[in-house]
């Protein structure tokens, strides 16, 4: 998170005292380089609200607890974490092609151990990719498409060979899924977020890995 914010130590550090939370720069650089053990929740919380990653605070946590926990619970959670991580891949990818079976394996290689866990939990329907009654199903991962899609809710899909301007489609970039509108100009298209802090994305049209174009959705109540 910290290399990614681009911010330097001290900048991270005077954000911090802002939100009231005292850090030395190197104490920050000491938690980069793993030469100091996890930080508090209150430190976690603050460098990751700090650096733009609020929505990865319970990740975060999560493995500052798993690195202090006991050895044998250490490894009881990380054999579970990957066997639920196999478990995942070998269930979701058998439903695509080749070349989006691999990005789909990419993508769960990539998933925290807390998304895994608890997405496991949650019931198989709340797996980031799966299949529902014939169709296929994505949860929301991010909040790019509030208030429309709220993050968390499931999106049901269909495969399609035609995506016309203003289409809410799937896609896979860079080994993430997104869902966005998209928009065709000559060799290239455009996705666009409804919410105004999510940038649009461009990409060269024969790059783009299209999933399916959204269905219908259904809102997680809590």
């Amino acid at each position: 998170m910290i290399k990614e914010s681009n911010l330097t130590h001290k900048e991270i550090s005077e954000k911090c005292k802002l939100i009231g939370v005292n850090l030395n720069p190197s104490y920050i650089s000491k938690l980069k380089t793993g030469k100091q053990p996890p930080a508090s929740d209150e430190i976690n919380k603050a460098i990751a609200t700090v650096c733009g990653y609020e929505y990865q605070i319970e990740n975060l946590l999560f493995e500052a607890y798993l690195e202090k926990a006991p050895d044998f619970i250490k490894e009881l959670l990380n054999k579970t974490i990957q066997y639920l991580r196999e478990s995942t891949k070998n269930t979701v990818t058998n439903q695509y092609s080749d070349e989006i079976k691999y990005d789909l394996s990419e993508y769960i290689n990539n998933l925290s151990g807390y998304k895994v866990i608890n997405n496991a939990i949650i019931t198989m329907k709340s797996l980031n990719f799966g299949e529902i009654n014939g169709d296929k199903v994505m949860q929301m991962p991010d909040d790019s498409m509030e208030p429309l899609i709220p993050r968390g809710a499931t999106v049901h899909y269909e495969e399609i060979e035609l995506v016309n301007d203003g289409d809410i489609i799937v896609v896979s970039i860079n080994n993430s899924f997104q869902i966005r509108s998209c928009y065709s100009f000559g060799d290239k298209v455009l996705l666009i977020a409804r919410d105004i802090n999510s940038k649009p994305i461009e990409v060269i049209k024969n790059e783009l890995i299209i999933l399916g174009k959204v269905k219908y959705l259904v809102k997680e109540f809590h």
